[in-house]
């Protein structure tokens, strides 16, 4: 783990130094959403590649496995305005259509759920999941349609069980996950700074809500 806890290091240092960079520097949206982020990205996609050899056993994720593309899924008001300012460029108006009605179809449903059930976040979890309600940008062949702007929790999401075990939702518990534990908060911190001084607002929230709420910001 030494090679993964220096990645690690030097990770912290930049994602420090990128945030004063746009801070101090007044970068804008734009810039940062082109050259930027995706930079960020991949410095972050390469500590966890170090992270995942590490591994107890194999990882099960891969091509053609969309498992995991049903759960309810956190993201920050930045992310929800990169997803929104790649597809923009990427998809036709009609597919931005279809977007537009699917998310406020999901929207509704989890409204449904959060406001007649007392539950707490674990709970509208679980019964999302039971929803089977696909991830908005997972393709009929369960890939993802969004893979290299895709939020960073689900980049560090792996399991390293037989991945038919993510499919059973009555057993899901079985599921050992692998997940690089320092960058989750890492990346939760940067995007919450980033997220207020472009945006004006650091929460985060659930991709189908984020998405509804800051369109509008996109650039």
């Amino acid at each position: 783990m030494e090679r993964v806890q220096e990645l690690t290091q030097k990770f912290v240092d930049y994602s420090k130094n990128l945030v004063n960079n746009v801070t101090e520097r007044n970068i804008p949206l734009v810039t940062f959403l082109n050259d930027l982020l995706p930079e960020y990205y991949q410095f972050y996609n390469n500590v966890l590649a170090a992270f995942n050899q590490e591994a107890p056993a194999p990882i099960s994720c891969g091509p053609n496995c969309g498992a995991c593309c049903s759960t309810l899924v956190q993201i920050s008001p930045l992310e929800a305005v990169n997803i929104w300012f790649h597809i923009k460029k990427e998809y036709t108006n009609e597919q931005l259509t279809r977007i537009f009605e699917q998310l406020q179809k999901r929207v509704n449903i989890l409204n449904k759920i959060s406001n007649f059930e007392k539950i707490d976040h674990d709970e509208l979890c679980t019964l999302y999941l039971k929803q089977r309600i696909p991830c908005l940008f997972l393709t009929s062949d369960q890939n993802c349609s969004i893979h290299h702007f895709r939020p960073a929790i689900c980049r560090n999401h792996h399991v390293v069980t037989p991945p038919e075990w993510c499919d059973d939702i009555e057993h899901i518990e079985r599921v050992k996950i692998w997940r690089h534990p320092n960058l989750v908060s890492l990346d939760v911190l940067f995007q919450q700074k980033l997220s207020t001084y472009f945006i004006g607002v650091s929460s985060m929230g659930s991709m189908q809500q984020t998405l509804a709420m800051y369109y509008r910001f996109c650039p």
